[in-house]
């Protein structure tokens, strides 16, 4: 039986501690720093995110109840405006009826809306007659085409509308007439419309004093 013969010994060294040199110290450093910095970033902008979707997801049907309330808050906000909006316009179209001036309203692009019923009776039409550009045939035939012209201008630059003309009845009588309009506004400065009054000048044309033509003066050489 032959026995194994001892493994030499082999001294081994003492481990000698590295230090690090302030150099390498600081490039450690660094690279935690920009570690770390990776690790937020990635927090923010993945993991941050994730969860604050998840929170969002969460919330979603209160928010969607808050979302339902302020739209109920803002329909009812604007049908008590138009309540208030009809109530003002009935108003004042019940208060254009007792004047003894003719009173009309357009729209923003021109359009006839409404007249009073001394505008109605002085020409004998109806307001389904003069709706729209239907009011073109109330006036004379000889100044159609003027006052179109002007009205179509005071529309276009949104200006008052200042204009004597004549006026023809629906059973052909000439009414001499002055029409005035003032441009309405809303509450963003808007253009919404004109309104109008028409006065009746057959008074005046019946008072005035009549006209003679100058003489001539006589020439004696």
């Amino acid at each position: 039986m032959t026995t194994a013969s001892p493994r030499p010994f082999l001294p081994v060294a003492p481990r000698q501690e590295r230090m690090l040199d302030p150099g390498e110290a600081n490039d450690w450093i660094a690279l935690g720093g920009a570690i770390a910095a990776g690790l937020v970033w990635f927090w923010r902008h993945s993991l941050g995110g994730f969860f604050k979707w998840i929170w969002n997801g969460i919330k979603a049907p209160q928010r969607i109840q808050e979302m339902k309330a302020e739209n109920a808050e803002i329909r009812a906000s604007l049908q008590s405006l138009r309540h208030d909006l009809h109530t003002a316009i009935g108003l004042a179209r019940a208060t254009w009826d007792t004047l003894s001036l003719a009173v009309w309203q357009s729209d923003s692009l021109g359009m006839c809306i409404h007249v009073n019923v001394m505008y109605r009776e002085m020409l004998g039409f109806q307001l389904s007659e003069l709706a729209g550009d239907q009011w073109k045939q109330s006036i004379h035939p000889e100044d159609k085409h003027a006052v179109y012209a002007e009205w179509s201008s005071a529309v276009k630059e949104r200006r008052p509308f200042n204009m004597c003309y004549r006026w023809q009845t629906k059973d052909g009588e000439i009414i001499p007439v002055h029409a005035q309009a003032s441009v309405l506004l809303d509450s963003q400065g808007r253009v919404s419309g004109w309104v109008g009054f028409v006065t009746d000048l057959r008074p005046l044309v019946l008072q005035s004093p009549p006209q003679t033509a100058p003489r001539r003066k006589q020439y004696h050489p």
